[in-house]
């Protein structure tokens, strides 16, 4: 059984990512049955029925992020794992179904979606003082290693957060590819023409959450400088967030451009934002998992622009453009260079080599293969001599859980 100690389902970035690991598991045999909250988003179907256990629930807050009331949840799914039988390890997503996991005294192979080390303080953006924000990354690097340390095995679903955490802690990670599908590709001139736009204007997307630590705030940089050197430009925000705090912003900026902020919890919706697009901006200014904005883009076969953070390690292609640094010089450059190379591709006949990368580097199968090399006995392990499809696998010994 796999936990996961949040909504679903939801338009965010994990949940998508539970979401596809869970039907190319269930395609190739595999268990996939997923205990989560009691609640999800209403608006959405999802293929994976999830077992939701008779908790008391005070939210149905979809966000992300640290909360009182989400710790009260965790905390019922443990005495709800107490109850329930079952002697194989469970597959525990994030860090907070790791603890359930491990405070409930079952054995569980952790899977790292992020690192709480890396981005405790994001959610606590008021907080200047160095000191205190040390003190943040040090108590996230305490909710890390107790989730690790108790694990059977781990993985982590980029290479870049699976070496961190490997860095960090001693333990051997596996590296999980996220499975993703390639969706038909829409009309640009029509998606342009059903969202009212301009055939001429340069349009920029973003796509995600609106927490600080994704940058969002530098699209609108972007725009002004491209708007100075004379072109029209659009910025797209495709957000099921609180969309006040762009309107906010826009009015403290004094930006005087053209934005939009849509809604993307469809499929539908996110198909027409990213056919409008020129180009995905992916600007995360934090260390994390694997950005799936990024790999939705790839999927629609939609140029992106994307910061080293939100780079995730992966060995991309297509045409890409990764900025070092967060200035808007290098943002801006970037952009100019990418905008430039795509031109030539006639509207409608996009070939940009995302979709190829998709296919080969996060298809069902590579996931599948990858699930099991983390999940088989180490006899068999051996037997494969430790190579599958392309990444190293890596022996781990059997680690009992440490005492809390």
């Amino acid at each position: 059984m796999h936990i996961a100690c949040l909504p679903f389902p939801s338009a965010q970035g994990t949940q998508a990512a539970i979401a596809s690991l869970l039907m190319a598991l269930r395609e190739a045999g595999e268990d996939s049955e997923l205990l989560t909250y009691p609640f999800g988003d209403e608006r959405l179907d999802s293929p994976i029925e999830p077992v939701r256990p008779r908790i008391l629930s005070f939210t149905r807050s979809l966000r992300s992020g640290p909360s009182a009331a989400k710790l009260i949840l965790d905390l019922q799914l443990v005495f709800s794992l107490r109850r329930m039988p079952g002697v194989e390890p469970l597959i525990a997503h994030h860090v907070e179904a790791a603890w359930a996991a491990r405070l409930a005294g079952r054995p569980y192979h952790y899977v790292a979606h992020t690192s709480v080390e890396d981005e405790l303080e994001a959610y606590f953006p008021r907080i200047r003082f160095e000191a205190a924000r040390r003190g943040l990354r040090l108590i996230g690097a305490f909710i890390d290693r107790v989730a690790i340390r108790g694990a059977r095995r781990c993985a982590a679903v980029s290479p870049a957060l699976g070496h961190r955490l490997r860095e960090r802690h001693e333990r051997a990670f596996h590296y999980l590819p996220i499975p993703w599908s390639l969706p038909r590709l829409e009309d640009p001139k029509a998606a342009r023409r059903a969202l009212g736009l301009n055939e001429d204007a340069v349009v920029m997307l973003y796509t995600g959450n609106l927490d600080a630590y994704q940058r969002w705030e530098i699209g609108f940089e972007i725009a002004e400088a491209l708007r100075a050197g004379g072109r029209e430009v659009v910025y797209l925000i495709g957000t099921e967030s609180d969309p006040a705090q762009v309107h906010e912003y826009v009015a403290r900026r004094r930006f005087e451009g053209v934005y939009r902020v849509l809604g993307c919890a469809h499929e539908e919706e996110r198909a027409i934002l990213h056919a409008a697009a020129d180009f995905a901006l992916i600007p995360r200014r934090l260390d994390g998992g694997v950005p799936i904005k990024l790999l939705e883009a790839l999927a629609h076969d939609l140029p992106a622009l994307v910061s080293e953070e939100a780079s995730a390690g992966l060995p991309l292609e297509g045409e890409v453009r990764i900025v070092s640094s967060g200035r808007l010089a290098d943002y801006l450059k970037a952009a100019e260079d990418l905008m430039e190379r795509t031109s030539v591709t006639p509207a409608g006949d996009r070939s940009h080599g995302g979709r190829e990368f998709i296919a080969r580097a996060h298809s069902n199968r590579a996931a599948v293969e990858a699930f099991r090399q983390m999940t088989m006995p180490r006899q068999k392990a051996d037997e494969t001599g430790g190579h599958e499809v392309g990444w190293r696998f890596e022996r781990i010994e059997r680690r009992e859980p440490e005492p809390l």
